[in-house]
Formats: structure tokens, sequence, C-alpha cells
């Protein structure tokens, strides 16, 4: 499955300068169709720049920014005071005048104002920066934009012509009526190049209602004799048992004069609709030539039939006696009205006539003819001589298989921050552009993060969206619920899940599906599973992370009626019911084409679920309810796709996991396109081809010693295991750190020997190395060691034994010529004159596979066992250089590779005798500045250091 190909050339868009692109001025009908327009023509593959306004919801590819929320407001109050000099006496006056929904904001609609002068002035450079041939200018307003334009070489084009003084070479009518007018007045031939498209709607905004509850005649427009408004006061008088409103802004007390009219201040958005279906019929006794009267046709979507005029557009919009009736006398308008009170129309042939013709997604594809048709003249195939035809994209008896649809989920998330982890969320949703959309709404900035395109995003306050649930109840409902809903219950956000559509009012096509999602998950590649030109009606079944449903009026509103006592669930805040999960799920059809999601994806358990979801015997701590009787091993993320692999080795490609909120330490941007999640941490892809344990021996210490040591393990992103060894002592230490680290072991020392712990740890790790399941061991210090990168990402070769160099050699170190004179006398024979010119080797630090570091603790413990002195502190790091330099005792020969480290190889940095370098990021760095993966002997830097490193750790108050 595929979406449209990506077109050759892109759309600019400059919003209505006098109005926002959003909803809330969606009663003007050219604001209407700026704000339809981007996602019609994206539907076809278009990139769309629109420039407006902070805070317009255009829908666009992108949003260019011309002015911010207040520069607007104060160039409204300016323009309004430019055009009336007279009424106002302040800027607080003038903004009262605005802000009352009566006023008509169309008397801003002058190009010479402060307002559109300060638009075009900087719509012309933005333009001139994005702008490159052929690319369309469409334009709604004619002549409103040619401050800007004039002197530009670009190409415009008049995009839904409805107005006086339309002027451009190209050319788009509302109506063949309205190209005719204007082929008169301007006295000219026809034009190949001008054409007509309908005005075009989003038909799911305009609900079918086949029986409106109370009769009612309704108008919805701009208040005035001109729109009919005067002959409706007549036609009232004669219907008394009639009830009339009148919807729309200006002055309604000339006409509110009989009893049976009444007035409705002015509605947008969704609300409209909600209107317009309740109505009996829809009356526009329209005076003059009207271009086309779009709430007429928003009405003959909710199926309401039209009573109006018999010039202009309507004789292309109303069919006579079919979708309504056209009039000419006052009398003609009373039958009309009381056929439609004797229920003599069709609603449903209304609502599908309508949606036929108006349809915002088939009218794309008209669109889509027209500015190819006009490109074709600017991009050398010979303009009107061109041997291409795009004709058929107009065939409305040809259904093109080429967009079966995508699946839109909304999401709110409200709160300080998101995951740490929705970067990658971020970046698996990109990979799913062919398939999927997420409608993020959140009162959390995006900022600094990568947003994919196929993400939308609605910021609000929490008291915005609780204004939205008030509205929903409302509208949906009839419903007052003035306390907000959320406020001592956030969480009961989640019951609304199925309702997100209508609560936010997702606007996306017939073709497409709508649902609702979680962030606490990574997308696999969705299209290796679901082909949507099967036209399934359900994605899922009961699992609110991913669910979808096909995009009709039966599933839109199935929440109300999932359950009888569907209300009181909403309204309920002291409690969350599972609706999404329970009722509603139970609701839906059982015999629906259903795709069965459950089966394609990765549910990840918390731990603190075990009890209640793992199967008696099993041990598991990390497994998903595919089989919830065996660990995951980990699940690796690429562009490709999303791969489960469990410790057994069985692997499965999934469509998505779902994490469970888990939380993972903030995982490194480098892992981003490649990387594998394990039970508490995400890391880079190379990470996880070797799994590596930390050994140590660490006892008698205050607390924070060992949280630093392991916090800045796992802060790297390290994703395995830490078996440290501790006293009986120092066992709370333990469970305390287990709690904040869970990936964290401890072994209780109880070996009954009486060498000093630096030489008795050998013979624990001895022990200990038996039982561990790794591919890599790290022996190590903790006391004077930390860690700045991942270990796991170190490229160590084929080597079975690594060990790390020291600036020193061991010929110039008292200490380790008194170490090995003491290993002399227990060996028998000299041994400094041999190695004495090699370079002194912590034993603090030695890294290996357990096959090299089990020959390496057995030769360790097999030499401290000849020494007589079992309290020698140091005399391990004398045995481990011998060994290294010496290996005679090392018994696999030849079969075990043994390598060497400096510090400037940089996977160890040890401080002794060598330069303390630090970065600007107060890392601990190599001679060449690249930053060591671990920093051994750190109590040896200077103070000022000291301070530097690490303030999320202790490193001041003593070791």
């Amino acid at each position: 499955m595929q979406a449209p190909p990506q077109q050759a050339f892109r759309l600019h868009l400059p919003a209505i300068p006098h109005t926002l692109t959003h909803d809330d001025y969606s009663h003007c009908a050219f604001t209407g169709k700026v704000l339809r327009f981007s996602s019609m023509m994206r539907s076809r593959g278009f990139e769309v720049i629109h420039y407006g306004t902070e805070g317009s919801k255009s829908g666009a590819t992108r949003d260019v920014q011309l002015f911010t929320t207040q520069e607007w407001k104060d160039l409204r109050v300016k323009s309004i005071r430019h055009l009336k000099p007279t009424e106002f006496k302040t800027d607080e006056e003038a903004q009262a005048y605005l802000d009352n929904p009566k006023t008509f904001f169309g008397e801003l609609a002058n190009w010479c104002t402060p307002l559109y002068e300060e638009f075009n002035r900087r719509f012309k450079a933005e333009l001139a920066k994005n702008y490159k041939k052929p690319d369309l200018v469409c334009i709604a307003l004619g002549k409103s934009y040619d401050a800007a334009l004039n002197d530009m070489d670009v190409i415009p084009i008049e995009t839904g012509i409805g107005y006086n003084g339309s002027c451009k070479n190209f050319r788009i009518f509302e109506s063949h009526t309205w190209m005719a007018r204007t082929i008169g007045v301007e006295d000219k031939d026809p034009n190949n190049y001008w054409f007509v498209i309908p005005n075009f709607f989003n038909v799911l905004e305009f609900p079918y209602s086949p029986t409106p509850p109370i009769p009612t005649i309704g108008f919805m427009a701009r208040i005035g004799n001109c729109k009919g408004c005067n002959i409706i006061v007549e036609i009232a008088r004669r219907m008394p048992h009639a009830r009339f409103v009148l919807c729309g802004q200006g002055d309604p007390s000339p006409y509110t004069v009989v009893p049976n009219v009444v007035y409705k201040a002015p509605i947008h958005g969704a609300e409209r609709g909600r209107f317009l279906g309740s109505l009996t019929a829809f009356l526009a006794p329209t005076k003059y030539l009207e271009p086309f009267g779009t709430a007429m046709v928003e009405a003959q979507l909710c199926g309401t039939p039209v009573i109006a005029s018999d010039w202009g557009a309507m004789s292309e919009t109303i069919e006579n006696f079919k979708t309504g009736v056209r009039c000419h006398t006052l009398q003609d308008y009373v039958a009309a009205v009381q056929m439609a009170l004797d229920g003599k129309f069709d609603r449903a042939y209304v609502r599908k006539r309508a949606v036929e013709k108006y349809n915002m997604y088939t009218l794309a594809k008209h669109y889509e003819y027209v500015f190819k048709s006009v490109v074709d003249i600017h991009n050398g195939r010979g303009g009107w001589y061109s041997k291409d035809s795009y004709l058929a994209l107009t065939d409305g008896t040809v259904r093109s298989p080429a967009y079966p649809g995508k699946i839109h989920l909304c999401i709110a998330y409200f709160g300080k921050a998101f995951p740490n982890y929705f970067q990658f969320y971020l970046d698996s949703l990109a990979i799913n552009s062919d398939i999927l959309v997420v409608h993020l709404y959140t009162n959390i900035s995006l900022d600094g993060y990568d947003c994919p395109a196929n993400l939308a995003v609605e910021q609000m306050t929490f008291e915005e969206l609780n204004q939205k649930m008030c509205d929903f109840f409302l509208c949906e409902f009839g419903a007052i619920v003035e306390t907000p809903l959320l406020e001592t219950f956030p969480y009961k956000l989640c019951e609304f899940k199925v309702a997100y559509h209508d609560i936010f009012n997702l606007r996306i096509s017939e073709d497409d599906y709508f649902g609702w999602g979680d962030i606490d998950v990574i997308y696999g590649k969705i299209s290796n599973f679901i082909d949507l030109s099967r036209n399934y009606d359900r994605i899922g079944y009961n699992r609110a992370h991913f669910m979808a449903l096909r995009n009709t009026q039966a599933y839109r509103k199935l929440y109300k009626t999932a359950a009888p006592d569907a209300l009181d669930i909403f309204r309920n805040n002291t409690w969350y019911s599972g609706y999404d999960e329970g009722k509603f799920a139970e609701a839906l059809p059982k015999n629906d084409h259903a795709f069965p999601m459950w089966d394609y994806m990765s549910d990840v358990i918390p731990e603190e679920w075990n009890k209640r979801w793992l199967p008696a015997g099993s041990t598991a701590t990390f497994y998903d309810t595919y089989d919830m009787t065996k660990d995951i091993r980990h699940l690796h993320y690429t562009p490709e796709g999303l791969v489960v692999t469990y410790v057994d080795g069985e692997t499965r490609e999934v469509a998505y996991a779902h994490l469970q909120k888990r939380k993972f330490p903030t995982p490194s941007p480098t892992c981003r396109g490649d990387f594998y999640m394990t039970r508490d941490r995400i890391h880079g892809g190379a990470a996880t081809k070797k799994r590596v344990t930390v050994l140590t021996y660490c006892t008698g210490y205050r607390y924070e010693v060992y949280r630093r040591f392991v916090g800045t393990l796992y802060d790297t992103g390290f994703s395995g295991d830490v078996v440290i060894v501790v006293n009986a002592a120092d066992e709370d230490k333990m469970v305390r750190l287990r709690a904040e680290y869970p990936n964290v072991h401890y072994h209780v020392d109880m070996l009954d020997n009486p060498r000093q712990c630096q030489q008795k740890r050998y013979f624990i790790f001895k022990e200990l190395i038996e039982t561990l399941k790794t591919d890599y061991v790290l022996l190590c210090d903790s006391r004077d060691l930390y860690f700045q990168k991942n270990i796991e990402d170190y490229d160590t070769g084929d080597a079975d034994l690594i060990y790390f160099l020291e600036d020193m050699k061991i010929k110039d170190c008292p200490h380790n010529r008194k170490w090995l004179q003491d290993i002399e006398t227990c060996m028998g024979r000299e041994i400094i004159p041999g190695i004495g010119e090699n370079f002194i080797s912590c034993s603090g630090t030695t890294y290996g596979t357990p096959k090299g570091i089990r020959e390496y603790l057995a030769a360790m413990c097999v030499i401290m066992t000849r020494m007589v002195k079992t309290d020698y502190a140091g005399i391990d790091q004398g045995v481990h250089n011998f060994l290294l330099y010496d290996l005679q005792l090392l018994t696999s020969g030849d079969d075990l590779n043994i390598k060497a480290l400096t510090n400037g190889d940089g996977f160890v940095n040890t401080l002794q005798y060598g330069y303390k370098f630090m970065n600007g990021k107060s890392e601990i760095v190599t001679s060449n500045a690249v930053t060591s993966y671990i920093v051994h002997q750190w109590d040896r830097l200077p103070d000022y250091m000291r301070e530097r490193i690490y303030p999320k750790y202790d490193f001041k108050s003593g070791l």
C-alpha cells in the first residue's frame, strides 16, 4: 500500500490576513477554504507551505509564522481604527468592537489597512526564501496579496473565486454562474485556464441527521437584508406554528420582532454541523447573485434540504424538489417550508448527493488536474499544446486505487515532560509515514525534538483541555459539566480515548481510519503487517495503545451507546473504569472485518505485575504476552522493522512494542536509527552483539560510593548486569541499590579465606565466573573508578583478555618492584630483569571473554596460593603483571588471544602516573582529546578537576 507519490512542485498558501487559519474562524467562507485546502492537497501528495499567524491550524506540511498572536491583534486594532477613524477613542474600544461576536470581521478585508500592508511585506520576504519554479502560489482572496506578488517572478492562481475583482491569469471559480458573470463583467471571451471547481468540504464535519429532534427552520450567514433576513421575518409571520433561528454575525434586532424568530450567536467548527443537522430545513432567500453559498451545501451534507432564491449558484447546488426548492415569491417560500415540515424530502438522498459533489478528497483530484495543467505552461511541456492530459483525474466514475487511506491515532499527553525515549518513539513513527499519522494534543513543548511529517501537534493548556471536555459533554450528550473534569483525577483522560476524535474535532477522509494510542510504544514497520486496501473495519480490539476503526458514523458515535450508562461513566471523575478497553470493546460488532493486531505486537509486562500475569512455574522477569514462560533477550529496532529475540533464540517481527510506561535511563542520541531495548535500557545497535557483566569487590563504604559507581555506569546506557561482592554488613545498602538499579546483583562474601580482600576477591571471582551468562566480563575496582561512555560500545576485536597499561615502567616504580621481589622469592627465580622494561598494568581493571577471564583468575589464584604473606595489600598487582608478561601459568597457551591497551586507546584511563586531561564538558580525555570510557584512580585528580566531574554524584566528600 502506497500513498500518492510526492508531486514535482509545491503549493504556497497565504492565510486570510484578517482571520486565523483555525476552526474559530471557519464561519468565514474564505478562511474555511484555506483551513481545508492543505489537508485536501496533501492527500494528493502535494507539499503545502502555509503563511499565517501564530496559533494557525492549517494542516499544511509546514507553517511559516508571519505574526505572533499579539502582533496580529494589535494590527487588527490599528486597521479597524484606520477604517473607522471617528468611531473609537481608544484601542480598548476598538478591541471590544472586534471581540463582539456580532461584529462582521469581513470589515477588515481591505488591502489598504496596516494589517494587510504588513502581512504582504512579511509574506513577500518569506515567499522569496521558499519559492522555486514551477511552484504555485494559491490565493484565496484575489487582490489582497497583490502588494506581495506583483513584482515577483511567481505563478499565482486564484483557487476559489467567489468575489468581485478576480484578476490573475489562472483562475478557479466556485460556480459556473460566477465564472459566466465575470466573463460578462470583464467583457472577455472565455479563457482555457479559467476553471470551475465547487467549494470543497470535509464531509465528516457534517454528520448525517435523519430525524431532527425539534421542527426548526434555520438560517446561518451574515445577518442583513442582502442575505434575505427580512424575507425570513415575512415567512415567519405567515407560519406562526414554525420556529425560525437566525445564526450569524450582525445585528439581529430588526429581525427578532416576531415571537417565532430567535437569534443564535455565530458558531464555528464542529458546532456548525450539529446545528445544521438539527434543522428541518435551511433558508437562504439571498437577494444578490450568490457565487456559491457555503452554508447551503453544509446543510445538505447533513441531510437538511435548502430553500433558497432561484439565481446564482443555487441553480447548481440545489436539485429542485429533491434536495430543496428554489423560490421566487413569498408564498413559494411558505409552501416549500411546509413541504419540509411535512417530511417531503428524502434526507438520505440530500446527504448522498452532497457528499458525491462536494467531498474535498474527491475534488482534490480536480485541483490536481488544474494545477498540473497550469504548470505544464511553465515546465517546458508546451502548455495548451502539451501531449499530456490529466483529464482522467476528474472522471468521477473511476475510483483511484492509489490512496486506500491512513490510520490516524489521537493521543492526548499532558504533564511536565515526555518520556526520555520520546525521540525514539518519534523516529519509529517517521518510518510509518506511508500508513500512520499521529495527532498529538499536549501542553508540553516539542522544541528540540525532530518531529516527523506524520505527526500533527496541537498545543493547549490543561485549562483549554478541560474546556474542550465541557464542550464535548454539551454537544454530544446535552449535559452541562461545570467543574473541571480532569482537575482532581488527570488519568481520567484515558477514559475518553474512544471519543478523542470528537473532543478534538479530528478531520480525516472517509477512506481513513480514526483511533487512539499511547506514546510508551515503539513502532515497527506497520505496513509489513497491514494492507489497508483489504478494507478492514477495525484494527485491534481492546488494547488502548493501538486501536483504529473505519471512519464511519456508526463507529465514530459508538462510544455514546456502548453502555447504557456511558454518560455517567464519562463524567464520574473519581475513578477510571477502563471503558476504552472494556465495555466499548465488548460493543464492537463481532462479525466485522478486523485485523488481529494483538497477534502481531509485543506487550511487555512490567515486573510489578509478575504475580498477576505469570503462569505457575514461570521464572521469567522480562517477557511479553506472546509467551509468558520465557524471557526476552532484547527488542531490536531498525528502520526496516522491530524484531523481538527471546532467550531461547526464537525471533519474531512485530508491528509495535508496548513498553507499559517502562522507565529507562536516558538513552544516548547516537543510538537513534538502530537500537536495542533490554529489561531497563535502550542502547546502540552494536552494543548487544555482546553482553557485558561488571564484577567487583566493594565493601565497607558509604552508600554514595556504590551509587556513584553503578550510577555512572548505567547513565551511559549500559544494559548489562553488575555483580558486587560485599560483606554481610553492607547487604542493606545492596537492597537499596537494587531498588534503583534492578540489574545490580550482589554476593555476600562467606569465603573462609584469611587473605587480605585485594587477594581474596580473585578466589570469589573464580567461583562466580562459572555462574555468569555473558559474552564479556569486566573485573574492576569500584571505589576509585567511574564511567563516561557505554563500555558495551567499545570494539575489543577478537581479544580473549585485555589488560590496561599505565604511563610508567615496572623498573621505575618502587611499589611494583617490591611486589615482584616477593614473587621472585616464592617462584625461586628472577623476574624483574625480564619484565622491568614493560609498562605497569594496573590490576584494578581487566576485561575479557569468560574463557579469558576464567584462565586469568585460575592463574592468579595459583600464584597467590603460593604467597606466604596473606595480608599484603597490593600484592595482587605484582602477580597480575607477572602473569601478563611471563605467561607461564596461562594454561591455554597459543589459544588465548591477549591484548594490551594504553591510556591513549581510550577504553580505560588510569590516572596514577599519567597526565590528566579534561575537556570543556568536564570529561577525562586522552592526550588526543578522545573521551575515555572508564576513569580509574580518579582520586588522583587535583581538587579543581574533582570539583567539576559529574555533579550528579558525590566526588567531593571523600571516597
